[in-house]
């Protein structure tokens, strides 16, 4: 028994995973090459929330060692400011893929998007509408909506 066919990827979209795979081994795996060739080119809350995190780890480790944290702080600040003013939506209570080629959000919900809690990257607006959602799900974030979740118990 395997997993229904609704719940699997269609014949179109394995042909482009298909498609993705075979432009990265002409293209011999070379990142530059990969994205400037690519169609499909974004940027994931999840990865960057992870990025940050390691960032953060990394300024405490370098901090105790007593260690410049100059450069460390520069990468984690322009991670977390690349999360809010690309990935950060202000009208859905999460944070979006940002697609580079049409450089514009996907505008799709997941789970990622909800993973920049997990850092220093939310500003206080994302956080409340993110909070407002989890108790009830795909609110539009509004300033109202922002405002209800500070009173609501």
């Amino acid at each position: 028994m395997g997993v229904p066919a609704k719940q699997r990827p269609t014949d179109v979209e394995y042909d482009r995973f298909v498609f993705l795979v075979d432009l990265f081994r002409r293209l011999d795996y070379d990142e530059a090459a990969i994205y400037s060739a690519s169609p499909f080119v974004v940027q994931d809350p999840l990865v960057n929330t992870i990025l940050s995190k390691a960032n953060e780890d990394l300024l405490s480790i370098a901090e105790v060692l007593g260690e410049d944290t100059g450069k460390i702080r520069e990468w984690h600040e322009q991670t977390n400011r690349a999360l809010r003013e690309k990935m950060g939506h202000t009208d859905h209570a999460a944070y979006d893929v940002f697609d580079l080629v049409a450089n514009e959000r996907i505008g799709t919900i997941t789970a990622s998007g909800f993973m920049p809690l997990l850092c220093g990257a939310p500003s206080p607006k994302p956080t409340l509408c993110i909070a407002a959602s989890s108790r009830q799900p795909f609110v539009r974030c509004t300033t109202a909506a922002a405002s209800r979740s500070r009173t609501t118990t």
